[in-house]
């Protein structure tokens, strides 16, 4: 039997693609709660970062701070009563010319719970290097200097919390469990997965890698000894800043709220640095490590998360030590979640399909974007028609207008989609184009989370996009196709399953059984809409920040999972450098440091690559001096394309032997083919 599907007008969006259509989505699945004012998110008393937020954020934190609650647990927000006496931290006046300090750097970390008591974070003496903990799911206390949720702590609250932990005659043993539990970074009775409950945890990985020491490092009572080179580095010159994000959002793998709890922790790390500096009177250098990922977005600079971190390097002072932002490239260049369409994909086009998997508890996201475009156009300048699994006759969204919101229903009246379209304004320092067109589709779980619910069809959903105009350059083409990342992170139960796109002429695998890596024309000479060019992270598309890809740490070639970059055309950006995210093909993993002292784990991917990088990145900028010399690091050369493997991070005789394996000689395999 033949069915049926139309899609009717729902609403209309604010203009400026201000709203996100997967916090669009979650608020109309969800209970709107109690209101976070964004003023009272985004506070700072620096007067160069009060403009940055101000510059790239404006009032488009507003919808994300009224639905906070759907990531935070209740105690974590602040109590509706004000608390009496809770003073801000006073700050002296803006120190200019203040210099550099070449003894320290602060390394941020952005990422899941970490062990922040772990002996790889602490001095031989067993004083922390902790230097600054924000535990955004903590119990809230506002205590000297109030945050806007959760719990923080100094370096004096961590060295508290670790003093009241020690057992022993000698204070010898730190009980990790129970310090976890006192601090409220470990809480099994909150109803969300807990990492620090596991062996691993992604936070403490990264930490360790970037800025992990072992105690028998440096001996307690050996005399210091000066640097013989630029790798060479003592544990007491990292310190650590960390924001430990809630497990809701980390289990959120599309990534609904990241952006504005992202956001949250750099103007945290960058507001506790700048603080430290004016009170110090010494300049310090900050690299902030972020090993998060999403597949779709603008990827073009143009977020929230791209213009806060391009108005802080705008904003800050220009004779001030420059902040550095590392992330990993993504680990989805084999995942067929990106598609190019460089012509009208009609019914005689080769067709491609969107493959909904069954057993998905989540929803599924498409994004479609148009090349960039001049000037705003007067509706969506290209016809979308999705032919649903099981359904005859597709849907056809043909001269629909921008800003609105659009549901797909059967004949039966069945919701079986959403559609979002959306006109997108580039960065102010791009005057060459207006915007881009973003055409967002949304299918529910294919399993109703209750009696009632929408869900959609597992199976092939084929697209077709066409367009009325002659020159199709004039609506936009070529397309960009990009899925939403939707997989379940391990030790996680959000029960999402990766969609991903299907065309016939993909190719997995050679003729030999080898997996293709790079994109290639078939025998007859057309290349498939699905590609690996253009998969990497969307977190990590602003021209501001380093870009890592991932390596095999025995031969230095490019993981074959790390995402791709370099479709200019489309404004996508290159990978500036790799790392090592895996010991050989046959060893995927690399060591670091499990959720308890003395403990490792075998840990993998561009996000693991991205703190080695942030670890040689702030050694390459403690010894400098000279401001001019920390305006770049010469080990990142960049490229205009991604045609080629992006530079292998040199790596020194003195990295921690965990970052490679011995060869029969005794030499290290990594150090001796860096390039």
């Amino acid at each position: 039997m033949t069915r049926h599907a139309e899609w009717t007008h729902i609403e209309s969006l604010p203009p400026g693609g201000r709203i996100s259509p997967y916090i669009h989505w979650t608020s109309a699945w969800s209970h709107m709660g109690d209101a976070l004012a964004a003023q009272d998110l985004l506070q700072t008393d620096c007067p160069w970062l009060a403009r940055a937020i101000r510059k790239s954020l404006g009032d488009a934190a507003e919808p994300w701070a009224r639905l906070l609650h759907n990531v935070l647990p209740h105690h974590a927000l602040p109590s509706t009563e004000k608390t009496e006496g809770a003073a801000q931290e006073e700050t002296p006046g803006v120190v200019h010319r203040i210099p550099v300090a070449t003894d320290t750097v602060i390394l941020g970390i952005i990422d899941d719970a970490t062990a922040f008591a772990h002996e790889r974070f602490r001095l031989p003496d067993g004083q922390s290097r902790v230097d600054y903990l924000w535990l955004q799911s903590a119990p809230h206390d506002p205590g000297k200097r109030a945050t806007p949720f959760g719990k923080e702590f100094d370096r004096h609250g961590v060295e508290e919390l670790i003093d009241r932990s020690r057992r022993g005659r000698s204070g010898e043993i730190v009980d990790e469990e129970g310090l976890y539990r006192a601090a409220g970074a470990l809480d099994m009775g909150r109803g969300t997965p807990q990492s620090l409950a596991r062996a691993a945890s992604h936070g403490t990985a990264v930490a360790d890698l970037a800025g992990g020491f072992s105690a028998a490092h440096v001996p307690a009572d050996a005399a210091p000894q000066p640097s013989r080179n630029l790798m060479e580095i003592a544990p007491d010159a990292f310190d650590l800043a960390i924001v430990s994000l809630p497990e809701r959002l980390v289990m959120d793998t599309s990534g609904t709220f990241a952006e504005i709890f992202i956001i949250l922790g750099i103007l945290r790390l960058v507001d506790h640095a700048e603080q430290r500096s004016q009170r110090e009177g010494r300049d310090y250098p900050l690299v902030i490590n972020i090993s998060l990922g999403l597949t779709a977005g603008p990827r073009d600079g143009s977020s929230l998360l791209d213009r806060f971190i391009a108005a802080i390097e705008a904003e800050r002072p220009r004779d001030r030590v420059p902040i550095r932002f590392v992330l990993p490239a993504g680990n989805f260049r084999q995942a067929q979640v990106h598609a190019v369409l460089e012509a009208p994909l009609d019914e005689a086009a080769p067709p491609l399909f969107w493959q909904i998997l069954p057993d998905d508890r989540t929803p599924s996201f498409l994004e479609i974007w148009s090349s960039p475009l001049r000037e705003r156009p007067q509706h969506v300048p290209f016809d979308v028609a999705i032919q649903p699994s099981g359904h005859a006759i597709a849907a056809a969204l043909e001269t629909v207008p921008l800003d609105g919101v659009f549901d797909l229903f059967t004949d039966e009246g069945r919701q079986i989609a959403r559609c979002y379209t959306q006109w997108v304004p580039q960065r102010s320092d791009r005057p060459a184009s207006a915007g881009r067109v973003r055409v967002t589709l949304a299918l529910p779980p294919t399993v109703p989370g209750q009696p009632g619910r929408p869900c959609a069809t597992p199976g092939a959903w084929r697209l077709l996009i066409t367009s009325e105009m002659a020159d199709v350059s004039d609506a936009g083409w070529p397309l960009d196709l990009v899925v939403q990342r939707d997989d379940m992170i391990p030790g996680y139960r959000g029960g999402g399953r990766q969609s991903f796109l299907r065309d016939a002429r993909y190719t997995r695998v050679d003729d030999r059984g080898v997996t293709v890596t790079r994109d290639a024309p078939g025998p007859d000479g057309s290349y498939s809409h699905v590609r690996r060019a253009g998969t990497i992270n969307a977190f990590a598309s602003a021209p501001e920040v380093v870009v890592v890809g991932g390596c095999y740490a025995d031969t230095l070639e490019p993981v074959d999972y790390s995402g791709e970059g370099g479709l200019e055309g489309l404004g996508l950006r290159a990978v500036d450098a790799s790392a090592p995210s895996s010991m050989r093909r046959m060893r995927a993993f690399i060591s670091a440091a499990g959720s308890r002292s003395g403990s490792r784990v075998g840990v993998g991917g561009t996000s693991i690559a991205a703190p080695v990088m942030s670890r040689e990145l702030a050694k390459a900028m403690r010894p400098m001096n000279e401001r001019p010399k920390l305006s770049g690091v010469p080990l990142l050369r960049r490229s205009p394309d991604d045609t080629i493997p992006p530079p292998v991070l040199p790596v020194g005789e003195s990295t921690p032997e965990r970052y490679w394996e011995k060869s029969t000689s005794g030499s290290s395999a990594l150090a001796s083919g860096a390039s």
